[in-house]
């Protein structure tokens, strides 16, 4: 009797995980052509309830609405792709301890040289999907790795106004090509580590109107944009073929609160950067590009502090030129150290000093318009 007991019990055993296998498949969300976000918010919500990860059945999804993702939440894509068009992909807002891996957020965008129809009474230029494939709000203790991010305005968009919430951020194996505005977009962050990414292509953001949008006016295009952050570490990146800005560290500057967020403790190293494109309008190319920190007025307004930017290949051989200034690393901020850089065809300055205290030591400047350029119009420049 005691085994026979034993024996119907794992039998029950077996039989639940079974049932609970299948309650967590995804299967049944492939053969929807409807309310398909809703079928895979319900197997996230079961799988975070019962303490399980949810790894997708291989296939396109594609979604109409966005996905919320809970704390305590760990996707494994398993290389399905979800096709996002209409709204924002996946949104962690106010969550913690999340990963996603192995996933394809494809959002079908085209960059268009001349408008076309957006809306009924709307056109735009530029690049056509608006949405951003992840975006985390007031988060903390996130891992983004081995994704793909395709056809999104930003593939990755990070925000906060306390940078408490939102802190413990990898970005790592991932991959970002063919975007409107930037990969990775992250605004008052506290130890942000991006590592090991491919980023490329990157055209300029979209731009609509209700009468001819012009398309001078779709600017940005930078393959990772900081603002307001802190104790962050860029390293071994590709990125090429971008229309502005490889990596931007830029004043934020809070008119709420009239303070600037701050930029303190960033480094940027063992990156290879290459082909910055000329800019539309009148906006400059940079590989790097640091912005200055103040105004002379007010020089604490933005306060950029402790950038180390070292041993970067920043090579523009193959870029184009129109009419805007290019440089390899622009660089404004107090106490900015830029060491063992290889920086090579720029047309305008290998190095472009600014603005704060800038440290050079030991790069390689070959082949640009002026390798090293001073300014001395700004107050507080002392470059050594």
């Amino acid at each position: 009797m005691i085994k026979i007991r034993f024996f119907l019990f794992n039998v029950f055993l077996v039989h639940c995980i079974t049932v609970f296998a299948d309650d967590l498949s995804t299967k049944s969300c492939l053969n929807q052509t409807n309310n398909i976000s809703n079928c895979l918010q319900s197997k996230i919500n079961l799988a975070v309830q019962n303490k399980h990860k949810l790894k997708l059945d291989s296939g396109i999804y594609v979604l109409d609405n966005t996905l919320n993702i809970p704390s305590d939440f760990y996707l494994d894509g398993n290389h399905a792709t979800l096709v996002v068009s209409q709204k924002n992909g996946l949104k962690i807002d106010s969550e913690s301890n999340v990963v996603i891996k192995n996933l394809t957020l494809d959002g079908k965008g085209i960059f268009y040289n001349t408008p076309i129809q957006y809306q009924m009474s709307k056109k735009l230029i530029g690049f056509s999907n608006l949405v951003d494939g992840i975006s985390i709000i007031n988060s903390s203790n996130i891992l983004l790795t081995n994704n793909k991010f395709i056809g999104l305005s930003r593939g990755v968009f990070i925000a906060s106004h306390n940078a408490t919430q939102l802190s413990n951020m990898s970005i790592v194996n991932n991959n970002f090509q063919n975007l409107g505005m930037t990969g990775i977009y992250a605004l008052n962050i506290n130890k942000l580590i991006i590592q090991n990414n491919t980023i490329k292509d990157i055209w300029g953001n979209g731009v609509v109107s209700e009468s001819t949008p012009l398309l001078s006016k779709s600017k940005f295009a930078d393959g990772i944009y900081l603002g307001g952050s802190r104790n962050i570490i860029i390293k071994n990146n590709i990125i090429s073929n971008i229309q502005r800005i490889g990596v931007v560290l830029d004043n934020v500057y809070d008119k709420t609160l009239d303070i600037g967020m701050v930029n303190d403790n960033v480094l940027i190293e063992s990156n290879q950067i290459s082909n910055l494109n000329s800019s539309r309008g009148t906006e400059n190319n940079a590989g790097i590009w640091v912005e200055p920190v103040a105004t002379k007025d007010n020089p604490k307004k933005y306060i950029t502090n402790n950038v180390i930017i070292k041993n970067n290949i920043i090579n523009n051989l193959n870029a184009n030129y129109i009419t805007n200034h290019q440089y390899g690393i622009f660089a404004g901020g107090f106490n900015v150290n830029i060491e063992m850089n290889d920086i090579r065809y720029f047309r305008d300055s290998g190095i472009y000093c600014i603005f704060g205290n800038i440290n050079l030591k030991n790069n390689s400047l070959k082949n640009n318009g002026i390798n090293l350029f001073k300014n001395k119009r700004p107050m507080y420049l002392n470059v050594n």
